[in-house]
């Protein structure tokens, strides 16, 4: 997959969103953003984007599991209009599924 970046430095992690399901009903841009903001607190199983470049334990596809607390304090990221991320560092991480 091609990437809007070159190279993530560091122990960072970029962890995929889960989509907003698609419906009929259009909903505000702040409601999706809330429904992330929930669902990164249920969800307990997220893909990765990304991995920086001292990241060797896991990679790009892999499936993890990411302290809820760390989850709660990330904010999300968008690296362009299509593309939102979850930063977290590879701490955080707590399994593979």
């Amino acid at each position: 997959m091609k990437k809007p970046f070159k190279k993530l430095f560091g122990n960072r992690v970029f962890l995929e969103i889960p989509e907003v399901p698609k419906s009929k009903i259009i909903i505000s841009e702040a409601s999706q953003k809330e429904w992330i903001e929930e669902q990164k607190l249920t969800l307990n199983k997220f893909t990765v984007y990304a991995v920086g470049d001292v990241v060797t334990t896991i990679k790009e596809g892999d499936v993890v599991a990411v302290d809820f607390n760390a989850l709660e304090r990330s904010k999300v990221l968008r690296l362009t209009e299509d593309v939102q991320v979850i930063p977290v560092a590879i701490f955080d991480i707590s399994l593979l599924w």
